[in-house]
């Protein structure tokens, strides 16, 4: 068991941490010019996660906490490309919008804040990436393969999106393309998840994932035929509360990857290299 001073301690050097990343968040938008309003919802969350970093974590409230992760979760996808040259492109479309992540209303923000969640996650796996059109584009030696990302904001609109998506890589110079949907807001709003242990919690998200992909099968099928398309990616990210060994509460993203088994061999060997990259079977 670890004990309580142990955890506050952790805790103190996880907030000083994210303080730095605030900083740094802010050093950006000063370096582009670009102003951050304080009523937009970068300029809101900035603001009171740094109150809810100084405060003492035994304090926070919930809502204070949560705040914290949402920069957490913001800080860990943007401050990868702050010498990329796109990211004026991605700080003016961050402070659109909210970014509170247990919300489930529409972001353009949040939009885009999946573009760098998928090409950081990319990036963190060795791939060779690069943020292209369609969204993200992975470098193989199968050719290049776009992602395009895309939110999706109800189970009734998930062919609407997979539509545009297809549009987008079939109008890209990608060789190959994958459809990411990122499928947060399929999962009732102000939703974290208790578990056992990462492990427990990582079977749960990926079986979310997997069901998601699964009952859309057919629909996946009938865009692969004549397109591009090789496979589709759903993501989940959502805050996960640990209960074994000791109380611990962070952002957890899980991945899984679907493609059809009908795919002609260059398209199939294309999938393959995907799943490799990702790590799913």
């Amino acid at each position: 068991m670890e004990k309580q001073e142990d955890f506050s301690r952790r805790q103190e050097v996880r907030f000083s941490a994210l303080a730095a990343k605030a900083s740094k968040i802010r050093g950006l938008y000063a370096t582009a010019g670009i102003k951050i309003h304080p009523k937009s919802g970068m300029g809101y969350l900035l603001s009171s996660a740094e109150l809810a970093i100084s405060t003492n974590s035994k304090d926070l409230t919930n809502l204070q906490y949560w705040d914290v992760l949402n920069l957490e979760r913001v800080s860990k996808a943007l401050l990868p490309i702050a010498d990329h040259e796109k990211v004026e492109h991605y700080l003016k479309k961050l402070k659109q919008d909210d970014l509170n992540f247990f919300l489930r209303n529409r972001s353009i923000a949040k939009d885009s804040l999946f573009e760098l969640e998928v090409y950081r996650s990319l990036l963190a796996l060795g791939a060779e990436v690069e943020l292209d059109e369609p969204d993200v584009v992975l470098s193989t030696e199968a050719g290049e393969i776009g992602f395009a990302c895309k939110k999706t904001y109800s189970v009734g609109g998930v062919e609407s999106v997979l539509s545009k998506a297809v549009h987008q890589i079939e109008t890209s110079s990608s060789k190959f393309g994958v459809v990411a949907f990122n499928i947060d807001h399929l999962i009732p709003e102000e939703t974290f998840v208790r578990a056992k242990s990462y492990d427990s919690a990582a079977n749960l998200i990926t079986g979310f994932c997997r069901e998601f992909l699964a009952k859309r099968s057919n629909i996946f099928q009938r865009y692969f035929n004549g397109s591009r398309i090789v496979g589709v990616v759903a993501v989940c990210s959502v805050i996960v509360e640990t209960i074994e060994i000791d109380k611990s509460t962070s952002n957890f993203q899980q991945w899984w990857f679907w493609t059809s088994p009908n795919i002609g061999s260059e398209s199939s060997s294309a999938a393959r290299l995907i799943r490799d990259t990702l790590g799913n079977a």
